[in-house]
């Protein structure tokens, strides 16, 4: 009564004056917690009857203190003081039965637990009456003998090495029954510990193989002696993912043989020029007649002549061309200016306004070019075919004044380059020394002919170079050797496109065999 809310007496009894609320506690023999409102009144706390007896307590005035603080509504102060006046005789609270037996624990090994239970039905409450306090289950551990463990998975590994380095195979895994291993009877890992699958590197590499040959061809002439053909393929099989090619040609050539042919005539040659001679010879053309094997001659002349009135003869082919005008390129007569000796020389009137004397002429390997000192003085060849004109004319010809030499080079892809050289002389004593400026023009010459600047001519049997051996046998031919050359124009004629120490201009195309060589000069 007249407590303050969620306040308890001490342990010990605390006596207040009544203008405050009291509290208060029980004596030291006591744990009762009860507010009275008087001075002193805790003396006789905790002494209630029985709640048997159902009586109320006559020290104090039930129906005051219910009219004041309305005590009947508070069932736990009541019952104590006042249980008859606030009809709380028929109130029962309930009682805990007695505990049951402990269960059985609740697994076979290992750790577990026991449980046991109680009801609170020693009495039940009844009419408000309060329930039990407490639990009606209380739980203990149990021990039993240690469980199996059973097995259990690792993680996979990686993945192994593929079997096959291309195309298709196989490749595999692993795992391990550790995780955790089986102990005291437990059962091993169910399914497999290794795993495959199929694993792709890239498609193998196949290397090319020959189908049979073909059927040979028809006979490339209707009579005579003839070329036939036959092919085959590189397909059984054919080269895939890198794979090598064929080896061998997949062209065969064989000759063939028809019935004799007549020889035929080609058409006539143009007329040549009236300057060919410097007297009164006549114009002529002349015309071949095309023939087999075993052929029979064509009727009637290869030669026409025609009168010729123009008899001048000058001394090279810019002089030709200065006095005379563009003409046709061919072979003319010129009169040496100083041995006043008549030669026959090829001169083109086409290339860069004409003028040109030629006197080195290549084109298809006719005319071996592998000769002795005396050859390359005198001059070789045929000036409607492959020819040299001879170290001592082009001499004689360049020495009649300041003089350029061009180079014109065709390679087996058809590619034509040139090169000019100014300042061209020779010095004829001992060895027909080249003198000749940088080089300017398409060809380049960071590696050609000016290297051989300042170098005799050199052949097979007159070796005057720079080398410890003879350039001439080694790049066979005849030059003008320094240390042997980057230029050597002379040399052997191979098969277009070639690699090898042949006809080559390396500033051009290295050491590829050239198709076409043509070097001319003329006066400036």
């Amino acid at each position: 009564m007249g407590c303050i809310d969620k306040e308890s007496c001490g342990r010990y009894t605390t006596r207040l004056n009544s203008s405050e609320i009291a509290k208060m506690s029980v004596d030291k023999s006591s744990f009762c917690y009860e507010c009275c409102s008087k001075d002193k009144c805790n003396g006789n706390l905790c002494t209630y009857p029985p709640p048997s007896l159902c009586q109320d307590d006559k020290s104090v005035d039930c129906a005051k203190l219910n009219s004041m603080f309305d005590i009947c509504k508070v069932t736990s102060n009541a019952k104590k003081i006042c249980p008859r006046y606030c009809n709380l005789c028929d109130l029962v609270d309930g009682n805990w039965s007695l505990w049951s037996s402990w269960t059985s624990c609740d697994v076979t090994c290992g750790s577990g637990s026991l449980l046991r239970h109680r009801t609170c039905t020693n009495p039940a409450p009844q009419n408000g009456g309060i329930d039990c306090p407490g639990n009606g289950t209380q739980k203990k551990t149990c021990q039993l003998k240690l469980c199996p463990v059973h097995g259990g998975w690792s993680s996979w590994d990686n993945w192994g090495t593929c079997s096959a380095t291309c195309d298709v195979g196989m490749r595999s895994r692993k795992r391990f029954c550790t995780n955790p291993r089986p102990q005291r009877f437990g059962d091993h890992c169910f399914g497999d510990s290794i795993e495959d699958e199929l694993c792709n590197t890239g498609s193998c590499a196949v290397d090319g193989g020959w189908n049979e040959w073909n059927e040979w061809g028809q006979c490339s002439v209707s009579c005579g002696v003839g070329l036939q053909s036959r092919t085959r393929l590189c397909t059984n099989p054919s080269p895939a993912n890198a794979g090598k090619q064929c080896v061998g040609q997949n062209f065969d050539v064989k000759q063939c043989y028809q019935d004799l042919c007549e020889g035929e005539w080609k058409a006539w040659e143009t007329w040549s020029n009236c300057s060919r001679t410097c007297s009164q010879r006549p114009q002529t053309r002349k015309r071949s007649c095309v023939k087999h094997a075993f052929t029979k001659e064509c009727q009637g002349n290869a030669t026409e002549l025609r009168k010729c009135e123009d008899t001048t003869c000058y001394e090279d082919c810019y002089a030709n061309r200065k006095n005379r005008g563009k003409q046709q390129s061919g072979v003319y007569n010129v009169r040496l200016w100083n041995t006043s000796r008549v030669i026959p020389v090829y001169c083109d009137f086409d290339t860069d306004t004409g003028g040109w004397t030629v006197f080195q002429y290549r084109f298809n390997g006719s005319v071996d070019f592998y000769r002795n000192f005396s050859d390359y003085e005198r001059g070789f060849g045929s000036l409607d075919g492959e020819f040299w004109l001879g170290l001592e004319n082009i001499y004689e010809m360049v020495s009649r004044g300041k003089t350029e030499l061009r180079l014109d080079l065709t390679a087996a892809d058809g590619t034509s380059v040139y090169e000019t050289f100014q300042n061209f002389r020779l010095e004829k004593r001992p060895y027909y020394t080249l003198h000749i400026d940088k080089g300017v023009g398409t060809a380049g010459d960071s590696q050609g002919l000016s290297y051989s600047n300042g170098s005799h001519f050199s052949t097979v049997d007159m070796d005057r170079d720079r080398y410890s051996r003879n350039c001439a046998i080694d790049e066979h031919g005849g030059w003008w050797y320094n240390e042997c050359s980057y230029a050597n124009l002379n040399g052997k004629y191979f098969t277009p496109g070639a690699q090898g120490r042949g006809m080559i201009y390396y500033s051009f195309k290295r050491i590829e065999s050239l198709k076409v060589s043509k070097i001319m000069f003329r006066r400036v």
